[in-house]
């Protein structure tokens, strides 16, 4: 952890989170600590996959 306000600390939030959009299925989005999956589901294969990228971010 770093204290707020530190000039490190954007810089090395992002080099950290850098690899989370990765082999995902999902459309992403991410502001600050803030992170949006979000996909059209017409099929239960759809379902599988975003439960799949669920999973991947929880862990």
């Amino acid at each position: 952890m770093l204290p707020q306000g530190s000039v490190l600390g954007p810089i090395l939030f992002n080099i950290c989170i850098n690899d989370l959009v990765e082999d995902l299925h999902s459309k992403i989005s991410i502001f600050a600590d803030y992170t949006k999956l979000r996909k059209v589901i017409n099929m239960e294969v759809d379902s599988i996959l975003l439960q799949m990228d669920l999973t991947r971010l929880k862990a």
